[in-house]
């Protein structure tokens, strides 16, 4: 938020200074004295002249604006194109500048916001499909969060998913009927891939032993 705030600001910035660096000379000293110092040498001062004609790079209201070093004796000497580089680069340092904050600041909340909804993701936690029973007799189980739904619990749209997830073979089902060796390591692999959780695997773990051999 702040890169974006100061993005703004040096945008704003930006746009003043070029008001004010367009301003006659004459009723700015400190724009006389910018221009002189960078411009002109010792003895001449800063003249700036407006034409209908244009011409100039400099243009205001559609009028060509010329700016001279005038010295003693009344000799001008041009230095538009110097003044107007100054002009330019004085809007566009802090112009660039605040873009950039500002957009940094706008990917910054972007990412921001992807990694709290992720966070959010998270703390709901990938559902595990377990099926359990033998011939005849299958149950499944969604955990979510520590907590056990049958399938035959779930709404309409829940259950669908959970049907594509054993179709799909992406959930975790240990063999239907198998041994409980195998049962025992297939749940002990998914908890070494990251699929459960510890707290899970114990809890898998217990029902398996609890009813080794299901019907």
């Amino acid at each position: 938020m702040f890169r974006l705030i100061l993005g703004i600001v040096l945008m704003v910035v930006s746009v003043i200074v070029m008001i004010f660096m367009l301003q006659d000379p004459a009723g700015q000293p400190a724009l006389a004295d910018l221009f002189k110092d960078l411009h002109c040498g010792a003895g001449e001062t800063v003249r700036q002249t407006v034409s209908t004609g244009g011409g100039s790079p400099v243009t205001v209201n559609g009028r060509g604006v010329f700016y001279a070093c005038v010295n003693d004796a009344g000799t001008a000497r041009d230095i538009t194109d110097k003044v107007a580089l100054t002009i330019g680069l004085g809007f566009a340092t802090p112009f660039i500048l605040g873009l950039l904050l500002l957009l940094s600041g706008i990917f910054g909340m972007v990412r921001g916001a992807a990694r709290r909804a992720a966070g959010d993701m998270d703390t709901i936690g990938q559902p595990l499909v377990f099926q359990t029973g033998g011939p005849g007799r299958t149950t499944t189980v969604v955990t979510i969060q520590g907590g056990d739904i049958g399938q035959a619990d779930l709404p309409q749209d829940a259950a669908r998913v959970v049907q594509q997830m054993l179709d799909s073979m992406s959930g975790f089902a240990p063999t239907q009927g198998g041994d409980l060796t195998a049962r025992l390591e297939e749940i002990k692999e998914a908890l070494d891939k990251g699929l459960i959780s510890q707290e899970e695997y114990d809890r898998l773990r217990r029902r398996i032993l609890d009813d080794p051999n299901p019907s």
